[in-house]
Formats: C-alpha cells, structure tokens, sequence
C-alpha cells in the first residue's frame, strides 16, 4: 500500500509541475517538469526503415538535423515528456520505487542467479548487445534473461518461454515470477494511469490468452503449461526482460510506435548512468 501510494504522489508531481528548470551547476541545466519538445515525433518515426535501429551515429546525426531536433537536458525529478502534437512520449519518475520495493525484486533475483550467469557470451564470442560479454561489468550477478507466459515464434504456436518451462531443469525462472507478482501488480497499476488505453488492450490480451487460447485446449500439455503461467503471470506486459549489471549501448526499437509504451524499473545504486 505505501508503495501505491508513492506512485500516486510522484505520478501526480510530474503530471502537475508547472514549467521551469534549476541549474545544478555553472554548466549543466536540469529539467524538472513537464518537457515539450518541438518536433513531431509521429513525422519522424515515418522517416524510419526497418534498418534504422539507432546504432549508426552519422544516421543519427543526420536524422537530428533533418527534423532540427532541439538538445533535451538532463531529467532528474518527475516529469513528463510531450512533443509539439501533445502526444505524451514518456514519463520519467525517479526515486519513485521505495527501497522496500526494490529489495523484492532485487531479492527475486536470488533463483535465477545461475540462469543470468549462464546467458552471458564468452568473451570471444560475438552475440546480440543484450548478451555480449563486453557489456557486463564482471559483478558476481549479471546477465540477461527473458520470461513470457506467451512467447511467440514465428511460424509456430504461442508458447511458454524457455526460461519459465517445466522441462527446464533450472526452475529458478518460475520462483522468480512467482517472487514477483506483487512487485508486476503494482507496476501494472502505474501504467493504469500513465497510459489507460495500453494498460486496458494489455490486460485483455492476458485475459484473452488464458480464457480464449490455453483453457480451451489445456488437454495439450503446452498449453495446460501456458495457462500455469498466465496465473501468476500479473503483468499487463506478455514479456519482461531482465538486465542484471549490463551496459546497454543507444539504440532503437524499430517494431515500435510514438503511443506505445515500454516499462522500465531500474533498482540498485549505480554511478555514472543516463537513462
């Protein structure tokens, strides 16, 4: 409860700042509020190609002067980020998780230890940027795992993740869901209110799944297998990505739109790290 209580408080303050920025130091601006920034971000998301994952910085700069994309200062306190459409791009809410709330989920880490570890890439070896061992820092818990009730495979039926199957024989992945049902409640109601109309379309594709897909034919061992994880599966969200220690280079999610959101809940203390 103090948690959701928390969430309401800093939603609210950054929902509600009037507009204005502090500066920390000779150099350096902050915002603090709500940010508009004047481009249209529906145009440039139009200007894009599959290929353009944000990797290539001549790319990048070109695209920035094509569109006269103006430099946006740090954020450090809870605001809001709207371009010149009043499309709401994000929200950002730092310090909004209380440090009881991030022991749960950095505690739920504990059974899938094994499991980060064995997802980095040797050090010789090449590998996605989410596994790459040139993006971890060496600490005794790193890696990078992915858990869905409902992986999709391209060409095949929706499935359970690898990492949440009962064949598995690390079933850390399950003790880590189940640990974390409280903590995926309470983010979900968050995103209630940052984006009702994705919360609402998310929670009935979980609803839809589960009623529509993995009951009716739970005599299928997968998909009896399917419905087990939707159960505990709390989130609006049918996949999350766990990133333990990794350094995650700029890029961009090409599949993705402006009105889509992702969640992201960073825990833990750390230095030098822009968001």
């Amino acid at each position: 409860m103090q948690q959701a209580d928390r969430f309401a408080e800093i939603l609210a303050l950054a929902y509600n700042n009037p507009g204005g920025s502090v500066t920390l130091s000779a150099y350096t601006a902050v915002l603090i509020i709500p940010v508009v920034i004047n481009i249209d971000t529906k145009h440039v998301q139009e200007a894009l190609n599959a290929h353009n994952y944000g990797t290539n910085a001549k790319q990048e700069a070109d695209l920035l002067h094509r569109f006269n994309m103006p430099e946006i200062p740090p954020i450090m306190g809870p605001a809001v980020l709207i371009d010149m459409a009043s499309v709401m791009l994000l929200w950002s809410l730092p310090e909004v998780l209380s440090s009881h709330f991030q022991d749960l989920m950095w505690g739920a880490l504990s059974p899938i230890n094994a499991m980060l570890s064995r997802s980095v890439s040797e050090p010789t070896a090449n590998g996605t940027w989410h596994i790459v061992h040139r993006n971890f820092d060496g600490a005794d818990m790193q890696g990078c795992l992915n858990f869905s009730p409902a992986w999709f495979q391209q060409g095949r039926n929706v499935k359970v993740s690898a990492t949440l199957k009962a064949r598995n024989p690390d079933q850390g992945g399950r003790d880590w869901l189940k640990q974390m049902m409280v903590p995926s409640a309470v983010l979900s109601a968050a995103m209630a209110i940052m984006h009702p109309d994705l919360y609402s379309m998310g929670h009935e594709a979980v609803i839809r799944l589960y009623q529509d897909l993995a009951m009716p034919h739970s005599d299928d061992p997968a998909f009896a297998e399917m419905a087990e994880m939707l159960r505990l599966w709390l989130s609006v969200f049918t996949a999350t990505s766990v990133m333990v220690n990794c350094s995650t280079p700029f890029h961009r999610d090409h599949n993705s739109r402006v009105q889509w959101y992702d969640l992201l809940a960073s825990i833990g203390t750390y230095v030098s790290t822009w968001f």
